[in-house]
């Protein structure tokens, strides 16, 4: 990957036409937040440190630009034609350890220098992410949560993963969310579709909104593949460190209640509501249950 990275950060020197030694100085003014923006102390001078805040910048902006811009993708280019890499990378840009603080994205994004066709606006480092994330099939949210439209500040990758799914009528669904962490549970889904409770699959694009109403209960699309318990549980974690509001914890407390075996996933499935890629409905079974053991342990 570091060889990657390396031919990245060529092309990128390239298209801003800006110096190695100028952007140094650029991300060495910001030296300081940078390093003050991650949990434990940095151990690296300042000249590697920088160093590798530039190479990883460069590498993600590049990234980023290729995906949204097709025709900027050479032929030559190792990590479009083989899909294989895309998915480690995408894996290792919602790691917990491995985020980089958004502002220094922001900062080179803005001094990247493309040749926009007539029919495309200059796009800003959140939306080449959000179509990134978007057409990796990661978020399903409302690009509406997001600068310009909302003065919602990004801090990483993952809190911007967060905040794709987090609900918009917060207030009301942490209140019921909050309800579910005093002792009480839910019945699974075969427990209430026993008891005569149809399911529908939700209209909402925000994954939180769950509501039940004239004993329907509307859940939104939740798809199950590989990468899925490795996006949560760092969503989890991320969430318990550094916010109050629980809303991913919450979400997945609920879901493990509802679905504790094959059977449930099975009636979500017919109804709509799990799109399942795993192996089987056992598989995702299990996937849902190991995120609740998640919240358990980062809770201890």
């Amino acid at each position: 990957m570091e060889e990657h990275k390396q031919r990245y950060l060529h092309y990128f020197l390239q298209r801003t036409k800006i110096s190695f030694d100028e952007f140094v100085q650029i991300i060495k003014s910001r030296e300081a937040e940078l390093r003050g923006s991650y949990a434990e102390k940095v151990e690296l001078s300042s000249d590697k440190f920088v160093e590798m805040i530039l190479l990883d910048a460069a590498f993600i902006i590049e990234l980023l630009l290729r995906y949204h811009f097709r025709q900027l993708q050479k032929k030559d280019d190792h990590i479009f034609h083989k899909p294989y890499l895309i998915e480690d990378i995408w894996y290792d840009m919602w790691l917990l350890e491995n985020q980089l603080p958004f502002f220094i994205l922001e900062d080179l994004f803005a001094l990247a220098t493309i040749e926009i066709p007539e029919q495309h606006e200059n796009p800003t480092i959140i939306t080449v992410t959000y179509e990134y994330f978007k057409g990796l099939e990661v978020v399903q949210g409302n690009r509406q949560k997001f600068p310009p439209y909302t003065e919602v500040r990004v801090e990483h990758f993952l809190d911007f993963l967060r905040i794709c799914h987090l609900p918009s009528s917060r207030n009301q669904e942490k209140q019921e969310g909050q309800q579910y962490h005093k002792g009480k549970t839910a019945p699974s889904v075969t427990d209430l579709h026993q008891a005569g409770v149809h399911f529908s699959l939700s209209k909402s694009n925000d994954l939180i909104a769950i509501e039940f109403k004239n004993r329907t209960l509307h859940i939104p699309k939740l798809k199950l593949q590989l990468e899925t318990e490795s996006l949560f549980r760092n969503l989890i974690a991320f969430e318990q460190r550094h916010y109050s509001e629980n809303y991913i914890n919450d979400y997945v407390f609920l879901i493990h209640h509802l679905v504790n075996t094959a059977k449930d996933v099975e009636l979500l499935v017919q109804n709509g509501i799990i799109e399942n890629w795993l192996p089987d409905k056992e598989t995702a079974s299990m996937l849902i249950n190991n995120l609740s053991i998640a919240i358990l342990s980062w809770n201890c």
